[in-house]
């Protein structure tokens, strides 16, 4: 007997730990209320997940009130809900010359970012933000210096850095988990390093 794929809408993955405002409560009401009206939720029900939804604190308590009644395509995000993707207006670029950057989206992750790393250090935290988009290009130049990209667990990962007198690698990472975005970083590294791995 096989065990059944593990969820992909929940979890910090899909960014399903991170706290719901009482905007998203009410989106999310506001569909639960249609279902009722179309009759695909009884009174009972309805009046059950609406509690559901006055009590939540994170994305994850959201996602199984709605989960029966969104039919989820494959997928190409991993939000708990486009309706609740937040826009970004958060910096997409690093820049770091004698000294450090660090970049960390706390909104949603945007399809793409640059880091430019020249006698210093530069970072980029994927973690702390859902993904909106099913592939995260990172582009990255690193001469005498070191670049560091956090990505959370189940992620794909292709570094296609190119590194001379220097390195460039994945750290430790979990396995990827099928119908996870992917997270690609490329460009250059001379005398240094660029390296993606999970938080410690």
């Amino acid at each position: 007997m096989t065990n059944p794929p593990e969820p992909l809408d929940v979890g910090p993955i899909a960014g399903g730990h991170l706290p719901v405002q009482e905007r998203d409560k009410a989106q999310v009401a506001s569909l639960l209320r249609t279902a009722a009206a179309e009759g695909r939720l009884t009174q009972p029900e309805l009046d059950d997940r609406l509690h559901g939804v006055h009590v939540a604190t994170s994305f994850d308590d959201l996602i199984p009130l709605t989960r029966d009644l969104v039919p989820l395509a494959p997928r190409t995000n991993v939000l708990p809900s486009t309706a609740l993707a937040p826009t970004s207006t958060e910096p997409t670029f690093g820049f770091s010359m004698f000294g450090g950057s660090r970049l960390t989206p706390a909104i949603s992750i945007a399809p793409t970012y640059s880091l430019f790393t020249m006698w210093g250090g530069g970072s980029l935290d994927l973690t702390r933000a859902p993904f909106v988009n099913g592939v995260c290009e990172v582009t990255v130049f690193c001469m005498f210096g070191g670049i560091t990209v956090y990505v959370p667990p189940g992620v794909n990962v292709q570094n296609q850095t190119v590194a001379i007198f220097g390195g460039a690698g994945n750290h430790k990472l979990a396995p990827a988990l099928q119908g996870a975005p992917t997270v690609i970083v490329r460009g250059f590294v001379a005398f240094g390093g660029v390296g993606v791995q999970h938080p410690k």
